[in-house]
């Protein structure tokens, strides 16, 4: 990538090599490869035809723009369960499960109570209360469980979501301790991909075992001598 350098700035970019093509009065820099994804029009190119961003302010702020985006689109990618599957976590599926988490735990309060006045044990009335069935829209279908699953479902979504705030406050402060514009793009770099919730490491394949070698065969055994003859 090239930027034609106007005043000392970056006017417009370009990924053809623009050697030969122009002007000679028209100035071009190649962009260095670490700032490709970052550079704009307010980027500088210095005398020696060196781009930077024109403060360590402006692209931490770049980075943490970034950073927000990637945020969001991981809060709002659902909540892995323990056994699989992904509860939803847009906002209103916050708002729908939040709200089935209260019913359900008022309803199994109520079913306790039940229970004692009814002379049986409070386990015996949890149970009944955890297995109360209602249906909510999640992801605009209608999605059937029980008071226990709704409960299981809530908190696997507020784990993954406190995690992603977790995880996004984790890169900013690095960010933000960054002393430099190139560590800026090393620490962005490093981290971005890594630590969300939900996130499974892919473990690298095991080096095949080599095959055991056959024995060489052996030599077979010499045949008898012929008896000599008088």
């Amino acid at each position: 990538m090239w930027a034609r350098i106007q005043d000392g700035a970056c006017a417009e970019f370009t990924t053809t090599d623009p050697a030969g093509r122009f002007h000679p009065d028209v100035l071009w820099a190649e962009v260095p490869q670490s700032l490709r994804p970052w550079v704009d029009t307010n980027y500088l190119c210095g005398e020696a035809g060196t781009i930077t961003p024109p403060s360590l302010a402006y692209i931490k702020d770049q980075a943490k723009a970034l950073l927000v985006a990637r945020r969001w689109k991981e809060e709002t990618a659902g909540a892995l369960l323990p056994g699989g599957g992904r509860v939803p976590s847009q906002d209103r599926d916050k708002t729908m499960l939040g709200g089935a988490r209260e019913k359900a735990l008022e309803e199994v309060e109520e079913a306790i109570a039940a229970a004692l006045a009814a002379g049986r044990t409070a386990e015996e009335g949890r149970a009944e209360g955890l297995a109360i069935t209602h249906t909510l829209d999640m992801g605009g279908v209608p999605f059937s469980a029980t008071n226990g699953q709704f409960i299981l479902m809530a908190r696997a979504q507020a784990n993954h979501v406190q995690g992603c705030f977790d995880r996004w406050g984790d890169i900013w402060r690095a960010l933000d301790a960054a002393p430099t514009w190139e560590d800026v793009v090393t620490v962005y770099a490093a981290e971005i991909d890594k630590g969300w919730p939900g996130h499974v490491v892919p473990t690298p394949p095991a080096e095949p075992e080599p095959e055991p070698e056959e024995p060489a065969p052996e030599d077979p055994p010499p045949e008898p001598a012929e008896p000599e003859t008088a």
